[in-house]
């Protein structure tokens, strides 16, 4: 942390700023002689051999020695660190780090649960005369901001023009989101949701099943997440 700390450019006093904005894309990044890794980076080639690319875990580098972690508990020792040591652009990075640690805790709650993955595997494989996987309709109706349901489960928004559309156990006035499966389900924050989404469909539509689909897919799952980002940075002021 340290290394990225000191790292100067013409453009930047710090490389803090970058290290965060990275992370929270869910992309490690690396410099001369540090690194801050992810298992989950959607760049195979980014991934280092000792993480576990199926995994949830992410590592700190110097001068080749490593640490690895959960990616929650990196989050929350980066955000220590920043308190603590970051003078630069400090007011902005001290809220991207409370942001990380938000989103790699949303993140851990939905990948330690059964539900979303059995959902979205649901989703992906529903299939019908018309439509050959239904994540795409489903990242269509998140677009557009209506949840929707399909087999056994499904995925809905609070924030849902349709009051028949949003499940009770949600609150119409806020802007969280769920994903269900043989009647459980989880809530998380939309931007996680989104996340999440974008992670799973990473690792698990593949080209050879759908051909160019999955370039338009994850197109739709890049735009989700902006989207959504956007949305829970409006509405909680951050």
């Amino acid at each position: 942390m340290l290394d990225f700390n000191l790292c100067k450019s013409l453009e930047r006093e710090s490389f803090i700023a970058v290290l965060l904005d990275r992370l929270l894309s869910l992309e490690g990044i690396g410099t001369e002689m540090s690194g801050v890794f992810l298992g989950c980076d959607s760049d195979p080639r980014s991934i280092p051999d000792y993480l576990d690319a199926d995994g949830f875990c992410m590592s700190f580098e110097y001068m080749d020695e490593y640490v690895v972690c959960s990616m929650l508990e990196g989050a929350k020792y980066i955000e220590e660190w920043c308190d603590k040591n970051v003078v630069f652009e400090r007011e902005s990075v001290v809220c991207l780090s409370r942001k990380l640690v938000g989103l790699y805790g949303g993140m851990t709650n939905l990948v330690s649960s059964g539900v979303p993955k059995n959902s979205l595997l649901d989703f992906y494989l529903y299939s019908s005369l018309q439509v050959n996987s239904y994540v795409g309709v489903l990242l269509e109706c998140l677009l557009s901001f209506d949840g929707v349901g399909v087999g056994m489960s499904g995925v809905y928004l609070e924030c849902d023009e349709d009051p028949d559309n949003i499940p009770a156990y949600l609150n119409p006035k806020g802007g969280k989101m769920s994903f269900e499966f043989m009647g459980e389900y989880v809530v998380c924050s939309m931007s996680v949701g989104a996340c999440y989404i974008r992670d799973w469909c990473g690792k698990n539509v593949r080209s050879e099943d759908m051909g160019s689909e999955r370039s338009v897919i994850m197109a739709a799952c890049d735009k989700l997440v902006e989207l959504y980002k956007g949305y829970d940075d409006a509405r909680f002021g951050t």
